[in-house]
């Protein structure tokens, strides 16, 4: 998030980071780490992360300064058509669920999302990327894009904030109702651009 006084916010939510935003008479919940009082909305933004993995940094940089950790993101699923997605696999040798979880290919899988995308697709897991046909890895971009909207919604519906919902055209307000009002949506692939 860049502020009015040129600094950013970036938040690496690791693997049990959430941002949620609340009331502020909500009490403190355990394994609160950091909050930020909203005035203008009368909220306040909660991190909380239970194994710590997460980190929070607020930094005088620019784009091209952002840590080497974020500029390495490949980019997200919605970001490729399946054509291309498809592309992408034809001449990889690794096995496919690995290649989902390498970041630096494609951001945003984690280990929960990259088995059921495949499970939905009907690929085994540790099959070789360029031996999936062009059929199925349509299918596969078809489940990664669903599975990651039902994640979405459903931590919408437990009042966490998603910070990287963008649509097809990198705009978070075309697919999802803004987590938060205002110009402050999407921290992962919009802080890359």
């Amino acid at each position: 998030l860049d502020t009015d006084s040129g600094l950013t916010l970036l938040i690496h939510l690791g693997m049990t980071g959430q941002l949620v935003l609340e009331d502020p008479s909500v009490s403190f919940q355990p394994h609160t780490h950091f909050l930020l009082s909203l005035r203008d909305l009368e909220k306040r933004l909660v991190y909380r992360d239970v194994r710590r993995f997460g980190r929070i940094a607020l930094t005088p940089c620019s784009e091209a300064q952002y840590p080497k950790g974020v500029q390495r993101l490949g980019p997200e699923p919605r970001e490729w058509t399946k054509e291309k997605f498809a592309s992408l696999f034809k001449e990889r040798r690794a096995r496919i669920k690995s290649l989902l979880l390498d970041q630096r290919f494609m951001a945003g899988l984690g280990n929960i999302y990259a088995d059921e995308s495949l499970h939905r697709a009907g690929i085994h897991p540790l099959r070789r990327a360029r031996e999936v046909s062009r059929h199925r890895l349509f299918r596969l971009h078809g489940a990664i894009c669903e599975v990651l909207d039902e994640a979405i919604q459903n931590a919408m519906n437990r009042g966490v904030i998603v910070v990287a919902a963008a649509g097809n055209d990198g705009n978070p307000d075309d697919t999802f109702p803004a987590a938060i009002p205002g110009d402050a949506t999407g921290l992962n692939r919009a802080a890359r651009k």
